[in-house]
């Protein structure tokens, strides 16, 4: 499964070079969301959503949520040339390691699939990576199963809940059977509803949601 995610830069405004890093949900942007990182006078702006949705419609959620910042005085001027692109959201790839080749950050699935975050994933898994390489010199292919076991252990478990909750939004959204922020509570990282076991509702059909998609 893949994000699809644009960012652009723009001036801030003076409230907005003193705001805090903001996100956004909104039914429009299904499992993703909108954000808003100040950096002093600049901010970087930007819009995430299944690939589904295409670029074209992308760019004119991110025109849309420009527009906002500024009607609310958080930045002003153009918004800069967008860059961007697809994010890995289906949790770890298996296997990680095996032959002569390891994957590593995205290639690997350690992007996280409901905030898009890769960075640690990427800088610990190319340490443990090295690691394996040096010690596969040593070793042999033993040096590659433990590092693909060493990644499950750290990140496996979370990533798969993470990757559910996406689909769980999904669902939810589409099947209209919860209010949004009752949804956002459930599948967004920040609340503490992400974190609890049980599924009601409309949520058995999130298994079958979930097997369709991967194929």
């Amino acid at each position: 499964r893949l994000i699809l995610a644009l960012q652009g830069r723009v001036r801030c405004t003076p409230a907005g070079a003193r705001a805090e890093a903001e996100v956004y949900l909104h039914p429009a942007l299904g499992a993703g969301y909108a954000w808003f990182f100040p950096k002093g006078e600049t901010a970087n702006v930007g819009v995430g959503a299944d690939r589904s949705a295409g670029a074209a419609r992308l760019r004119s959620l991110l025109a849309a949520f420009h527009r906002w910042l500024a009607d609310r005085g958080l930045v002003r001027g153009e918004l800069g040339d967008p860059t961007g692109g697809l994010i890995p959201a289906g949790g770890l790839v298996q296997p990680l390691g095996g032959g002569r080749r390891l994957l590593v950050g995205d290639a690997a699935g350690l992007a996280h699939p409901v905030t898009g975050a890769g960075i640690t994933g990427a800088v610990t898994s190319g340490f443990l990576a090295g690691e394996a390489a040096a010690e596969f010199r040593r070793r042999g292919e033993a040096a590659l199963a433990r590092y693909g076991a060493e990644l499950e252990r750290l990140y496996g478990p979370h990533l798969a809940r993470a990757a559910r909750r996406l689909v769980e939004r999904d669902v939810l959204l589409r099947e209209g059977c919860r209010p949004f922020a009752d949804v956002v509570r459930r599948t967004w990282v920040g609340f503490r509803q992400f974190w609890e076991e049980g599924d009601e509702g409309c949520l058995e059909r999130v298994e079958t949601a979930g097997t369709a998609a991967a194929l």
